[in-house]
């Protein structure tokens, strides 16, 4: 089988995976997809490996939508599979935990409910946006952060992620925040 697909490297067009090296004791592989890199300064004074997936580099695009193109999507989804498994064979007895916010709590969702390598996942403003939820074979423990004004991404879609996680056995962690 043959893939047109590039291959994947931390250094793809800029920084498509930024790596913030622990400063103590390894305690973890966080992943961020899409998020600013203030959060990986903070888990590397934590003691965490962090990884930052820019997850637009290899479309050429700067944003998504709820009805967009497949081909983009296609490709957003094969950043964060590669980026796993990029982290895997340099770390692989890492614990892998995902954060993502938005498009990227999305990617971060749908790859925890089906990728034994991931330990947890920190859920914000994510959701489902009217799509159906993908078959959870995986359920790591999840925190999701929602806020209940958010027009985006309605709180009912993070919600669904929620049902589906409790149906197949999880026991995930929703916190709707006022505003």
């Amino acid at each position: 089988m043959t893939s047109d697909r590039k291959p994947f490297t931390p250094r793809q067009r800029g920084e498509q995976l930024f790596t913030a090296r622990a400063a103590q004791r390894h305690r973890g592989t966080p992943m961020a997809i899409g998020s600013s890199r203030v959060w990986p300064s903070f888990s590397r004074e934590q003691g965490f490996v962090t990884h930052l997936l820019h997850y637009f580099d290899r479309t050429g695009t700067v944003f998504a939508d709820a009805g967009g193109d497949r081909g983009v999507l296609r490709a957003l989804v094969a950043d964060r599979d590669d980026a796993i498994g990029w982290i895997r064979t340099k770390r692989p007895a890492a614990r892998i935990g995902l954060f993502g916010y938005s498009l990227g709590a999305h990617l971060a969702a749908s790859q925890s409910v089906r990728d034994s390598r991931v330990g947890a996942a920190v859920i914000l403003a994510g959701g489902l946006e009217g799509g159906p939820c993908p078959q959870v074979s995986h359920v790591p423990p999840f925190l999701f952060l929602h806020g209940a004004n958010d027009t985006r991404v309605p709180m009912s879609d993070a919600r669904q992620w929620e049902q589906a996680l409790a149906a197949a056995g999880g026991k995930p962690e929703f916190h709707g925040l006022s505003g």
